[in-house]
C-alpha cells in the first residue's frame, strides 16, 4: 500500500468516525417515518432497505439538520445571554470575562462548524432531488376535452 493510499484511507475512515452521531440521526429519521435502514459504525452513509417517497427522502436527509442546528446555536445562545447580564465590556471582555464564558463562544464555533461540514452534502443531496422531481414532473393539464 502506497503512502498516498494509507493516508487518503486513514482520513476516510477518521472522517466515518467523526460522523458517527450525524449518521445515527439519518437512522433516526428512518425509525421515525417507519422505513428500515442499514447502518455500519463508522462508515459516513446510510443505506435505506426499503423505497422512500420524495418527500420521506427530503426528511431523512435534512433531519440532522433540523436537529444539530439548534444544538449548535444553545452555547451561543448562552453566551449573548450572559454577556448582556453580566455586562462585559467589549473592549477588555478577554481579559475580565470567566473561562467558562469565553469557552462558550468557542464551543459554539466548534460545533457550528461541525453541524455545517456534516450537513453540506446533505443539504446539496436535497437540492439536487428537489431539481431532479421539479424537472421531471410532467406538466399539469387540468382542463377537461
Amino acid at each position: 500500500m502506497h503512502k498516498s493510499d494509507y493516508n487518503s484511507f486513514m482520513f476516510w475512515k477518521l472522517n466515518g468516525l467523526l460522523v458517527i452521531p450525524h449518521e445515527l440521526l439519518h437512522v433516526g429519521a428512518h425509525r421515525l417515518i417507519g422505513k428500515r435502514c442499514q447502518y455500519r459504525l463508522g462508515e459516513s452513509f446510510v443505506k435505506p432497505l426499503e423505497p422512500c417517497t420524495v418527500g420521506q427522502q427530503l426528511f431523512c436527509l435534512l433531519f440532522p439538520l433540523l436537529v444539530s442546528f439548534p444544538v449548535a446555536f444553545l452555547p451561543l445562545g448562552i453566551w449573548i445571554i450572559t454577556f448582556i447580564q453580566f455586562s462585559y465590556s467589549t473592549t477588555t471582555y478577554l481579559a475580565t470575562a470567566p473561562v467558562w464564558h469565553q469557552s462558550l463562544f468557542v464551543l459554539w464555533f466548534v460545533l457550528f462548524t461541525y453541524v455545517m461540514s456534516a450537513c453540506l452534502f446533505d443539504v446539496l443531496l436535497a437540492i439536487r432531488l428537489l431539481l431532479k422531481k421539479l424537472t421531471h414532473q410532467p406538466p399539469n393539464h387540468t382542463g377537461k376535452h
